[in-house]
């Protein structure tokens, strides 16, 4: 069964979560130059290597199915 939660101590919890949900706005600009800093980007170079070989596995195997003469 159930046990109820005191209304006095569930208003001090909700006081308390409330603080500490709070931010300032140093602590938010903060956090924000930290999202920046640590997620991670991909370079040029990368996304052309990836195209590269996505686009080249697939112009390969239009080759062979067609060499092979299937069709799908």
């Amino acid at each position: 069964m159930p046990s109820r939660v005191n209304p006095a101590i569930a208003k001090i919890k909700s006081k308390e979560w409330e603080k500490k949900g709070k931010l300032t706005a140093e602590e938010k600009e903060r956090r924000k130059e930290l999202e920046n800093k640590e997620s991670s980007q991909v370079g040029p170079l990368v996304l052309a290597f990836l195209l590269f070989v996505v686009v080249g596995s697939a112009l390969v195997q239009i080759f062979n199915n067609a060499r092979s003469g299937y069709i799908e």
